[in-house]
């Protein structure tokens, strides 16, 4: 028979097992680590995706002659971009093409000294010999030959992308080659699933400008350069882009002035849960606060008075590679039409106790809480606003400084790209989340009180062990 003592201890030493297996398990789920973005990359078998061949085509039409002059902005801007990806490991190989109305290869496999070299001798001269000519480019037509061969390769098509043809350049012209290129994107990404980086830079620009609004009218800025916009469009696989996307930073090349991202919808789950910042009224998350559950909502009082109901999410946005003022901007989301986005942050380096792993912070409101809803939050595909600021159907006084930021028709050209995506993956956001809010207790099932009762419950019942042990005794 036992004795009381050893009884004693064996019964403490079951609910002290109990106890720290209760307070780890709600420990991992309350403070489970934010989801790393390089666990996407994935191949069977578990191991990392192997750097991808980039191909870069170099648009190589009379009207690119001004940007390859000595010691152009665009030329140190793509040399740069080139040689981060070779030396961070992005790229296992290199192949350097000039296109217009043909491809032409100038260097395949790249190593260094040749990278260097074929920039070094990168002109107008150099444009003339390449066996491509420098006839004149149909931009569609360019971007249905880049796309159409992603395949398990990154693409990047440079060129200033105006549109210019034989058969005019009106505004019913336009219009025309935004379907055409709507339609030729459409049809690639019925073969294959690829994402499409639009990059602006500006760089200066010494040479002959054919004004297309004003055809066949040229002016001549050799010797006197202007500043002129020019593009890198990137298409690859999401998988085959995400280590450019992580390792370079477009802002650090000289001329950038913005990008634009047009991914397919992510399949990823998006870590979030439910915070207390800002919040007013009252309510009560269901434990653990991922699951995204407010019970108990009552409304309360903003500074002015009114009756609000509002609270917050945290989320980890880490993995969804986009323009930061696009993830910021509040007109760009989605919500059901009696709540608000008040606010969208970035959580930062410094953020406080509980955002740790996230990344940004949504506060929502309303001023008619309803008894049980189910709150949604998405991000649709939209095309920033800078998008439209650099496109002009007028491109007649190109040495005025507003007219050096924009190119011609070159909304038409994006919109065509983006009007492909919305079509292919109909009503898809680019990540969706959805909150349970409940006046009554819908979600009370995993409600977490704050006091452990169960350790009173083991307390009770220890105590009622020892009693009757003495009582035998």
């Amino acid at each position: 028979m036992l004795k009381l003592p050893k009884v004693i201890s064996v019964v403490c030493g079951f609910f002290f097992v109990l106890a720290a297996c209760k307070s780890n398990s709600g420990s991992r789920e309350k403070y489970r680590p934010a989801k790393d973005s390089s666990a996407d990359i994935q191949v069977p078998g578990g191991t990392n995706m192997a750097p991808a061949t980039y191909k870069i085509f170099i648009e190589n039409s009379g009207s690119m002659n001004g940007y390859v002059t000595v010691n152009s902005a665009f030329k140190n801007a793509v040399m740069g971009f080139i040689t981060d990806l070779k030396t961070k490991d992005i790229a296992s190989q290199l192949n350097i093409y000039y296109i217009n109305k043909q491809i032409c290869p100038q260097k395949e496999n790249a190593q260094p000294n040749e990278i260097k070299y074929f920039f070094q001798n990168l002109n107008p001269v150099s444009f003339n010999a390449s066996g491509c000519g420098t006839t004149t480019s149909y931009i569609p037509e360019i971007i249905k030959r880049v796309a159409d061969s992603v395949k398990t390769d990154v693409n990047v098509l440079i060129s200033d992308f105006i549109f210019s043809d034989s058969e005019g350049t009106s505004p019913a012209y336009l219009e025309a080659a935004q379907h055409t290129i709507k339609l030729y994107l459409a049809e690639a990404l019925m073969s294959q699933n690829f994402a499409t980086v639009i990059v602006k830079l500006n760089s200066n620009f010494d040479g002959k400008y054919y004004i297309e609004s004003k055809r066949p009218a040229v002016a001549d800025f050799s010797g006197h350069p202007i500043s002129r916009p020019y593009y890198m469009v990137i298409f690859g696989k999401p998988a085959q882009l995400r280590p450019m996307l992580d390792k370079i930073n477009f802002g650090q090349y000289k001329g950038y002035e913005n990008s634009c991202y047009l991914f397919p919808p992510g399949k990823q789950s998006i870590d979030a849960k439910i915070v207390l910042n800002d919040k007013i009224g009252q309510f009560q998350a269901s434990f653990p606060a991922t699951n995204l559950m407010i019970n108990h909502a009552a409304m309360g009082n903003d500074r002015n008075g009114e009756k609000v109901f509002q609270f917050s999410l945290a989320a980890n946005l880490d993995h969804l590679k986009t323009d930061k003022n696009y993830l910021l901007d509040v007109s760009q989301y989605e919500l059901p039409v009696n709540y608000r986005l008040v606010s969208v942050k970035e959580t930062g380096p410094l953020a406080g106790p509980g955002l740790e792993g996230y990344t940004h912070l949504f506060t929502l409101q309303t001023t008619a809480l309803q008894p049980d809803q189910d709150v949604y939050l998405r991000l649709k595909p939209r095309l920033p606003g800078w998008v439209e600021a650099s496109s002009t159907n007028d491109d007649s006084n190109p040495a005025d400084t507003l007219q050096q930021h924009k190119t011609f028709g070159f909304a038409y050209l994006v919109k065509g790209m983006s009007d492909a995506y919305t079509n292919h993956y109909a009503d898809a956001a680019q990540f969706a989340l959805k909150v349970k809010v409940s006046k009554d207790n819908a979600g009370g099932q995993g409600t977490r009180s704050g006091f452990p009762w169960w350790i009173i419950v083991a307390i009770v019942a220890l105590l009622g062990v020892v009693f009757l042990l003495k009582r035998r005794s």
